[in-house]
């Protein structure tokens, strides 16, 4: 049972969101989603500009592009965020914590 006037400060996700963060601000994973976002962008125009298409149907070819491309750069950066979680202390910040669900939400937030 919790009493209201424990000193201890709760977890809530605006609390979660911050420390995420924090935390993306020191690591290299914005850096990653940047990089991303521009290789994605880069090899998309190359495509297109070397090859013979329809340029009515640029907007879908580039939707189809991206939706074959970003699953896989999402699995990287997502592979990389939990890699950094584990050697920062195997996965104490998803694992040790009483509400799991508001740590792990906070973590998709951010890498969203």
């Amino acid at each position: 049972m919790t009493r209201l006037s424990d000193p201890t400060p709760r977890m809530t996700l605006p609390r979660s969101l911050l420390s995420e963060a924090l935390r993306l601000a020191r690591s290299p994973l914005s850096a990653v989603h940047l990089a991303c976002g521009l290789a994605a962008g880069l090899a998309c125009g190359e495509y297109f500009s070397v090859t013979r298409w329809d340029p009515a149907l640029g907007a879908d070819a580039y939707a189809q592009f991206l939706g074959a491309l970003m699953p896989l750069m999402s699995a990287i950066v997502c592979g990389l965020a939990v890699d950094e979680e584990r050697a920062a202390g195997r996965l104490a910040n998803l694992t040790a914590v009483p509400s799991r669900g508001r740590a792990v939400a906070a973590k998709l937030l951010a890498l969203a």
